[in-house]
This record gives C-alpha cells, structure tokens and sequence, in this order.
C-alpha cells in the first residue's frame, strides 16, 4: 500500500513510476517488498519527493 501511495505522489510531479510485486505480497501473504521503479533521469529528484513529508511541502501555494 505504501508503494502505491509513494506512486500516486511521484505522478502528482510528473514522474512517472510503476510498482512491482505489489498484488503478489497482497494476494500471497508473502514477505516480498513491492518495488517501486523510476526511470534513472527521475530518480534523484523521485528521492527528494519521497524524502520529504507531504505536509512540509508547499503545494498549491497554501501559504498565500
């Protein structure tokens, strides 16, 4: 569930992300971690996003 969320956030930026092995660790109850890819040229900035808590981030000028 974290991964999709992380997915939906990347996409609200532009950034495009797939996650994989998502429904296999739902479906089976398995111990795998659902992966969450980027394309190389998003990547850093996909780890900025992530790394920052959403409330911190000034979205749709919520200052003004």
């Amino acid at each position: 569930m974290e991964a999709e969320i992380s997915r939906t956030r990347l996409g609200s930026y532009g950034i495009e992300s797939m996650v994989f092995d998502g429904v296999m660790n739902i479906a089976d109850g398995a111990h795998m971690h659902a992966r969450l890819m980027v394309l190389p040229e998003d990547l850093d900035e996909a780890r900025h996003i992530l790394s920052t808590d959403a409330i911190d981030l000034d979205i749709g000028g919520a200052e003004e």
